[in-house]
């Protein structure tokens, strides 16, 4: 994969019972191939713990990218 650009990325991420994540979107319709890295990246993945009981879901997350730091 080519470097990506120092960028904030907005997402949405939703979480299994388990606190897997099974589904990642981006909020910029230009992050397509900032999102296929993200999604390599985070996808069937898990938090340290389950998210709380009817906890209301997507996620809204901000990740600042800084390659090379």
């Amino acid at each position: 994969a080519g470097q990506l650009p120092n960028t904030d990325i907005d997402l949405r991420v939703w979480l299994d019972e388990r606190g897997w994540i099974v589904r990642l979107a981006c909020l910029r319709s230009d992050a397509e191939p900032i999102e296929n890295e993200l999604r390599r990246a985070l996808m069937d993945r898990s938090l340290r713990l389950p998210p709380p009981e009817h906890m209301p879901q997507p996620i809204e997350l901000r990740i600042r990218l800084m390659p090379g730091r």
